[in-house]
């Protein structure tokens, strides 16, 4: 062959073989430059096209001890530079821009030319550098890998709600039906469900440059959501369609419909409805067709609402919250109300609350915030800074106030009437957090007055030395003379000593202030009992107890009729006074 052969290829390592048999070179007499590289896009993937001198000489030592291995175990394959020196007699000594064009040259002649860390090859070059010595065994450095297909993904429908479930299973194996999720509670805004569109695939490469094609995602699930479109809104973009509800209240199905209402109406609430959870978002009304003795709600079951309507009986176990509350049947002994405003024809059970009227109350637990009003109550408990029983009051009744007890008449025995304003809950916090401060702020005084105590001692013990200081820096000032600075720095000390005494003393004055605010509101709550009042509209039977804080009480010996019950000093003392109401 000519001493040199000029050719333009995709293929170096083709040619180069294809030159050994035409021309019946000895493969190890041939070597080849890469003159100028090009790299072209095809349907197929990346193609270089390489202008190749080949020159029958033999390649040198670094080109027999670098060389390419390939993995395969993957499609999109990886390329190791591999170094073998276990051949040389001595150290090699090359520089690294050639190792560098070794490696590449090396990458060609494979056709690799996708993926190649070109960042990386100064470092690869340099490892091989330390390593052109016999004495290191064989090594191989990561030089090329190829990125792998990204498959689309399939449509998803995801809803953020559960709807119309049998019920959940638990970790013991039990179905709570209880969390069937009748309806659900949404804002405006809020996303109840959306239809994710499928995705188109992304293509890889191998180190060749060979296309992976990646499988575009199907459409596998269609939309099955029907809306009413003045509830709820669909939104569509490229990726996907969302349902969007338009106001707040509650999400639910009616004939297969989705809708959004702000007042929920259903028969009944059991284990077939579930808890219906609705607070601050709906309208709550039970029991819209079922007669009024029936268990509305029943055993266990909770609903939460804005308000909430029953028309009938609320079973054992059972929880109602909302801001209003109007049950129209009987609440059961075990049931729980919990509310801002409620309206109960007959109570047994317990309830909490800022305000409430009830019809008849018998062995309730009532615990209201401001004021309730009951027309008869039998053996209840209960506790309200104002409490009215507009009827009958029966026996064995607890009554707890504040401010007040209007009571018409009291036609049994063994009731308590008390005005404890410490035993009613939100006073009682507001008392144990004073008595807190007062402590507090007692230690605090003490420290205070320790420090200044001894702040005080030390300026007794140093005045002599101040005074004498001052004199003799004033001595030497006249003198003209300079003032030691041992002098000053005794002065300056003092200084800071009853420049602390001062400044603890506005700090004790601040806090006994404070402690006497305190003291003043702990006596007030004290001495609030003697504020309140108790009012007999009608009569009321003997041997019922009044009582006025822990330290005042009188059984009532005979009937009396039309009476106002409160404490006044008499003699220096306080006393329960009973007098004519009118």
């Amino acid at each position: 062959m000519e001493s040199k052969i000029r050719v333009e290829t995709s293929n170096i390592k083709n040619e180069l073989n294809n030159i050994i048999e035409n021309y019946s070179i000895n493969p190890s007499h041939i070597d080849f430059d890469i003159i100028d590289t090009k790299i072209i896009q095809t349907k197929d993937g990346i193609k270089p096209i390489y202008t190749v001198d080949f020159i029958q000489k033999q390649p040198d030592l670094l080109c027999k001890i670098i060389d390419i291995d390939i993995n395969e175990s993957t499609p999109e394959k990886e390329a190791f530079v591999k170094v073998d020196c276990t051949s040389l007699d001595k150290p090699l000594d090359v520089d690294l821009d050639y190792i560098i064009h070794v490696i590449k040259k090396k990458l060609a002649f494979y056709g690799i030319v996708y993926g190649i860390k070109e960042n990386n090859l100064a470092l690869t070059a340099k490892e091989i550098q330390k390593r052109l010595n016999p004495n290191f065994k064989k090594f191989k450095v990561l030089i090329a890998i190829g990125t792998p297909p990204v498959d689309g993904k399939d449509s998803e429908l995801k809803t953020f709600f559960q709807l119309n479930t049998v019920g959940l299973v638990d970790d013991k194996g039990n179905i709570n039906f209880k969390e069937r999720n009748f309806a659900i509670g949404v804002d405006v805004g809020t996303v109840i469900a959306q239809y994710i569109k499928p995705t188109k695939g992304i293509d890889g490469y191998d180190i060749f440059g060979n296309i992976l094609k990646a499988k575009d995602g199907k459409e596998i699930q269609k939309i099955n959501i029907r809306i009413n479109t003045a509830d709820i809104d669909k939104v569509e973009d490229e990726t996907s369609i969302k349902f969007i509800s338009k106001k707040k209240g509650s999400l639910i199905q009616k004939n297969g419909i989705f809708h959004v209402e702000e007042n929920v109406k259903v028969d009944r609430a059991d284990i077939k409805t579930g808890n219906i959870d609705l607070k601050n978002v709906s309208d709550i009304n039970i029991g819209v067709t079922n007669d009024i003795e029936e268990d509305i709600v029943g055993a266990g079951i909770k609903v939460t609402g804005k308000k909430v309507v029953i028309n009938g009986n609320v079973g054992p176990k059972a929880y109602i919250e909302a801001q209003t509350v109007d049950i129209k049947g009987s609440v059961h002994k075990e049931a729980t109300i919990k509310a801002k405003t409620a309206r109960i024809k007959n109570l047994n059970g317990t309830l909490i609350a800022e305000e409430a009227f009830i019809e008849n109350a018998n062995y309730a637990k009532i615990e209201i915030q401001n004021k309730v009003i009951i027309e008869n109550c039998l053996a209840c408990n209960i506790i309200s800074p104002s409490v009215e029983i507009k009827k009958d009051m029966l026996s064995s009744n607890i009554v707890t106030s504040s401010k007040e007890v209007i009571l018409n008449n009291v036609i049994g025995n063994n009731n308590k009437i008390s005005i404890k304003p410490l035993e009613i809950p939100e006073i009682s916090v507001q008392y144990k957090e004073l008595l807190i401060k007062e402590k507090v702020l007692s230690n605090e005084i003490k420290m205070a007055q320790s420090t200044i105590d001894m702040l005080k001692q030390k300026l007794d013990s140093n005045l002599r030395n101040f005074s004498e200081s001052i004199k003799l820096i004033r001595q030497l000032q006249a003198k003209g003379a300079k003032v030691p600075t041992a002098l000053l720095n005794s002065v300056k000390n003092f200084k800071e000593i009853e420049d602390s005494y001062k400044e603890q003393k506005n700090k004790l004055a601040s806090l006994e202030e404070q402690h006497k605010v305190i003291i003043y509101k702990i006596k007030e709550l004290q001495n609030s009992y003697k504020l309140a009042h108790i009012i007999i509209k009608g009569e009321i039977d003997a041997e019922n107890l009044i009582e006025f804080d822990d330290t005042l009480s009188r059984r009532l010996l005979n009937k009396q009729r039309s009476i106002k019950i409160y404490v006044r000093e008499i003699d220096g003392k306080d006393q329960i006074v009973i007098e004519p109401l009118f």
